[in-house]
């Protein structure tokens, strides 16, 4: 049987072509992955079966239904959940406010997500709850849910529509090793249960249930058949070698980076650090690591000065205690920071440019100047990841993985001495993965480095300490 077809489909938003003479079918009993590079159309090609593009030549087929009527019934008869990385409404959340007890306690809970206030129906929908672990967390509000356990509700939530299909575009970004593992075999389930998946994953990752295979380049389709017969490509063995003039790092004269000293950070009665202790010198690299929810983003919003019980806490920052009068911008200029929160409130009008020089403004109150130097950086950044094409385009013209990447080369930018990246890989495909360990190999050299990830392949080479968060009670130790 015969559930979607298009025929040398154009796809257009506004003057801009998104897809052009596309053709694909989608058949009972298959199961898809779509695979491709960076900026390669994966998440375009989701948008498109969304509806959120003119249909403006050939011919789109849903189950029999024609063009307006295909779109309007397959998305109702699909859950589709995008990940890409955007706030819900800049105009009613700042970047901050997850830590801000006060201001995230009216905001939309789990529970008013997943049910629009409404109660639980029926066991099938307490089930659902139970795949991810997220009964106990439906009174949460949702602002304050870690990167990875957001993800998962989102997932759940397309789940209590009884979807026939379910589209889910990089579901496994943010999630901790025993969550991917759990999300494979829902998916597995769901498909055995005659639901048809298509999706994106990282290498190594893909559910067995996945039959066939779409592999995108450039918008285009190179492959789609038999994941059988599909050859994926691997992942890139040499070493890039870095050619690029880094300048010595500034504000490097501190001893210790970072030091907390059993810091418990708690909201009424609930416990989410409990005596965390953690001591970063001077030129050090150091890994963090742990479950959804154990705490690590927590970790760097002290560090980064941005949650307010920082004051409250035992916590000393390049060399000088907390709350004996330094400003939150002197900290923070210090600091290359990036974490997925941050593209949350990324202003997608600036160019590519632009944002990559945006670094240098991080202290409003002391910014600093772009010299021809620094625009000689720029310029080699994007050369080095051959992404010269995009140094003036704007940023809502870029894939989530491109835009993720501005961000990281933004960091490089601000050449600061201490560098906290919280998952900075996430949207990146193998090659960037690679290309940008080996770029911190190189550029953390005389530098102080804390990298947080769920993943090992992500790690650089130059990483030579480790501190692993736990989970004990729903709580982090």
């Amino acid at each position: 049987m015969l559930l979607i077809q298009l025929t040398h489909c154009t796809f257009c938003l506004g003057t801009q072509t998104m897809l052009s003479d596309f053709s694909w079918s989608l058949k009972a009993g298959q199961q898809w992955l779509v695979a491709g590079p960076s900026g390669s159309g994966k998440s375009t090609f989701f948008k498109a079966l969304h509806g959120e593009f003119r249909l403006t030549g050939g011919r789109f087929l849903f189950k029999g239904a024609e063009d307006m009527e295909a779109f309007q019934k397959l998305k109702q008869a699909t859950g589709f959940v995008f990940f890409q990385d955007k706030a819900p409404d800049p105009n009613q959340f700042y970047y901050q406010q997850r830590y801000n007890s006060q201001d995230a306690d009216d905001t939309l809970t789990v529970r008013d997500y997943l049910f629009d206030g409404k109660p639980m129906e029926d066991r099938e929908q307490e089930g659902s709850l139970h795949m991810f672990h997220v009964e106990d967390q439906l009174d949460k509000e949702l602002i304050k849910l870690s990167n990875g356990e957001n993800r998962k509700v989102r997932i759940i939530k397309a789940l209590l529509k009884n979807p026939e299909i379910l589209v889910l575009d990089s579901p496994y970004t943010g999630l901790d090793k025993a969550s991917r593992l759990e999300l494979n075999d829902l998916i597995d389930r769901l498909a055995g249960a005659g639901i048809h998946v298509l999706l994106t994953a990282p290498h190594g990752q893909v559910p067995v249930s996945m039959t066939h295979v779409l592999q995108l380049e450039q918008s285009k389709i190179t492959y789609a058949g038999t994941r059988q017969s599909f050859n994926r490509p691997g992942n890139p063995a040499q070493k890039t070698k870095i050619q690029i003039p880094f300048r010595p790092p500034e504000n490097n004269d501190f001893d210790i980076a970072v030091r907390l000293n059993r810091v418990t950070i708690r909201y009424e009665e609930t416990l989410l650090l409990d005596r965390i202790n953690l001591t970063i010198r001077r030129g050090e690299k150091w890994l963090l690591t742990g479950p959804n929810g154990a705490g690590k983003s927590l970790i760097a919003s002290l560090i980064y000065a941005d949650h307010p019980q920082s004051y409250l806490n035992d916590i000393i920052l390049f060399d000088h205690a907390r709350g004996r009068g330094e400003s939150i911008w002197d900290i923070k200029d210090r600091i290359g920071f990036l974490s997925p929160e941050f593209h949350f409130y990324l202003d997608q009008e600036q160019t590519a440019r632009q944002v990559a020089a945006g670094g240098l403004r991080d202290n409003p109150y002391a910014p600093k100047t772009l010299t021809p130097d620094t625009e000689s950086l720029i310029k080699d950044l994007f050369r080095y990841y051959q992404m010269e094409d995009f140094i003036d385009a704007p940023m809502y013209a870029l894939s989530t993985g491109l835009q993720r990447l501005v961000l990281f080369i933004r960091v490089i930018v601000k050449n600061p001495a201490f560098l906290l990246l919280d998952e900075p890989f996430q949207h990146f495909d193998l090659g960037m993965i690679e290309k940008s360990k080996d770029l911190l190999d190189a550029f953390c050299e005389d530098r102080t480095l804390l990298f947080i990830s769920h993943e090992d392949a992500e790690v650089p080479g130059i990483v030579r300490k480790g501190k692993k968060m736990e989970l004990s009670r729903g709580t982090a130790k």
